[in-house]
């Protein structure tokens, strides 16, 4: 049993109140840290498909983006939906946003297939 559940067994009629009260601050917390890990995730899935990269590598954005930008990531996050929605972005953000997924986009592999109409064998 953790010090929680005792505590929460223990609790007399007076402490009822605040017992509840709290709880209810918890659940409230709880729930709003669903609601942004939500919004992060959907986040994270516009940067992987718009910028062709991992999960890992959209998170280290999201991540760097907020802390360059001083802005919490939840808001990050929504930016970034927003601008899915609309093609509007914060001109900071984007900048951080594509520094970052730019560099971290590897290179398209070079092709050995020669152009239409080609003679030459490609290089």
């Amino acid at each position: 049993m953790t010090g929680q559940e005792s505590a929460h067994r223990d609790a007399g009629p007076a402490d009822g109140e605040f017992l509840v009260e709290s709880l209810r601050s918890e659940i409230a917390q709880l729930e709003q840290a669903v609601e942004s890990h939500a919004v992060i995730d959907q986040a994270m899935g516009v940067l992987m498909a718009v910028g062709r990269c991992s999960s890992a590598e959209a998170w280290d954005a999201l991540r760097e983006a907020s802390m360059r930008t001083n802005t919490k990531l939840r808001i990050v996050a929504e930016l970034v939906l927003e601008w899915a929605r609309t093609g509007n972005l914060p001109p900071a953000l984007r900048t951080e946003l594509e520094r970052r997924l730019i560099a971290g986009t590897p290179e398209p592999p070079e092709t050995t297939e020669q152009p239409p109409g080609s003679r030459h064998p490609a290089p």
